[in-house]
């Protein structure tokens, strides 16, 4: 957390070197500094030194791909109820304590909880972390465009754009572009449905009683929804390009007649094909990542540090196999359109 008007950053400049010597009485040449390019991001401004860098606003800072970001975060000093209402945030979200049945949080950045979830909903577009877990009768409702962690998570509904992470895991249902990762020596991942793009690694699978376990992994559902959604936006965006197109060619008419065109209308048409042009490429990449992580997936998609109990259902790419009796240190993967396993 930074506040309003404090340093953040202090570049210092390059200098030149200076001549040494080895224990042999020989120079060892020196190189000078090179200048770093000033750093790029959002939510701060830069000294007239050319070297200080100051927050504009309080809220959460984060280094990410090289560039600074500030963004607001709303800190809530209390608990979080059906009383309290409806709490919507154009930022990040720190509640100092738990969030009870009928809370609800939507955040266009993180929403991070110090405590405990019941039966609330939570919407975040970055990550949302539960650093006790989430635990409720009736299903909890947790959605994030980034990842999803907590200490455990129980009946609890999770939608997520990255990873989901927890020490337990029990009764959820889980669909997530990332893998599920159940951590610890007692870890458990017991009961409910998960559809994991990427892939699940965890310590125990199901459990003695043969609480139905499902695990749908790879090629399931949820990939299949991501790449049509992939192919709607696509559409659109060429839609929006051919549009923007037309008016380009039509002002390049325009001006090859003689005949004059704003410069400043020139520039936004410009501007704007080269933004579509630039998600078109984004979101290609996007989709064709997608597609090679789940053939990468394909090697390790399954892995079960401890006990896999009987009963656990596996799919893998579609393909379904339920485990016959208990197994130990095992992977998980697909061998001849088979689901087999192997010795980790």
């Amino acid at each position: 957390m930074v506040d309003e008007g404090e340093r953040i950053v202090l570049y210092h400049p390059a200098q030149k070197g200076s001549m040494g010597t080895n224990i042999y009485g020989e120079s060892i040449h020196a190189e000078n500094g090179t200048e770093k390019k000033p750093l790029r991001g959002v939510g701060f401004t830069i000294e007239p030194d050319g070297v200080t860098y100051i927050s504009k606003m309080n809220g959460k800072f984060e280094f990410v791909g090289g560039r600074i970001l500030i963004t607001n975060m709303l800190v809530v000093r209390e608990d979080i109820t059906a009383v309290t209402g409806k709490l919507e945030v154009d930022g990040s979200v720190h509640v100092i304590g738990s969030i009870y049945s009928g809370g609800y949080i939507k955040a266009t950045g993180d929403i991070i909880i110090e405590h405990n979830v019941e039966n609330a909903q939570l919407f975040a577009g970055g990550n949302i972390m539960i650093k006790k877990g989430s635990c409720s009768k009736k299903e909890c409702l947790i959605e994030a465009g980034g990842e999803v962690s907590g200490s455990f998570f129980e009946a609890a509904s999770i939608n997520a754009g990255g990873d989901v992470k927890a020490n337990y895991i029990m009764n959820s249902n889980i669909n997530t572009k990332g893998r599920v990762i159940v951590a610890g020596n007692k870890a458990i991942l017991l009961g409910g449905k998960i559809c994991a793009i990427k892939g699940v690694d965890t310590y125990n699978l199901g459990n003695r009683l043969h609480l139905k376990t499902v695990l749908d992994i790879g090629r399931n559902e949820l990939y299949e929804k991501v790449q049509e959604q992939y192919a709607i936006d696509r559409a659109q965006l060429i839609d929006e390009l051919d549009a923007l197109e037309k008016v380009r060619n039509k002002i390049r008419m325009l001006c090859a007649a003689g005949k004059e065109v704003p410069e400043d209308q020139q520039r936004k048409i410009y501007a704007a094909i080269e933004v579509k042009t630039q998600k078109l490429a984004e979101l290609d990449g996007e989709a064709s990542k997608l597609a090679n992580l789940t053939e990468q997936t394909m090697k390790e998609p399954i892995r079960v540090r401890g006990r896999a109990y009987e009963g656990s259902m596996i799919t893998i790419n579609g393909i379904s196999y339920i485990l016959p009796s208990e197994v130990r240190r095992i992977v998980f993967k697909l061998r001849n359109k088979q689901v087999v396993m192997t010795s980790l």
